[in-house]
Parts: structure tokens; sequence; C-alpha cells
């Protein structure tokens, strides 16, 4: 649970900060939120171990963050754009 607080507590604010500017896409913010996430994690996992080794992962996980954040924002961006259609009807 720690893990999962860490890295969503961390996401929601990366992503409220870069949303507020208005200079970045559904996408753009969610891929910041997917890999801030992941660093979230991490930071408590070497915390918890208490060993830096475990930031060995951080390629992958930036990775995996950067992609999923990319799939999940490509698909907000056309929930939101089809919800803005439906208000206009």
């Amino acid at each position: 649970i720690v893990y999962s607080l860490a890295g969503g507590v961390l996401s929601l604010g990366i992503m409220t900060l870069l949303a507020r500017t208005g200079r970045f896409s559904v996408a753009g913010v969610s891929m910041a939120g997917g890999v801030s996430h992941n660093i979230g994690q991490l930071i408590v996992a070497m915390l918890a171990v208490e060993t830096y080794q475990v930031g060995y992962y951080l390629p992958v996980l930036l990775i995996a963050g950067l992609i999923t954040g990319a799939v999940i924002g490509a698909v907000a961006g056309e929930v939101l754009k089809r919800i803005r259609n439906i208000e206009r009807i």
C-alpha cells in the first residue's frame, strides 16, 4: 500500500502542476504521471530495502511508464473529445 500511495501522490502532484500550465497535452500529462508514479514507488522501494541497487530498474520503469502513460493518455484524449461532442448536442 505504501508503494502505491507514494507513486499515486507523486503522480497526482506532477500531473496537477503540468495540467495547470496548459502547455501539455492529455497524453503528455499522462506520460509524466506514469513515469512519476514509477519513480515514487522506486524511491519507497529504495528506502524499504535500504539500498540504491533497486534503482537499476529505473530504465525499465521509465519505458513502462512512458508506454502506459501514452496509451492511457490517448484513450483519455479520445474520451474527452467524445464527451465534448456530446455536450454540444
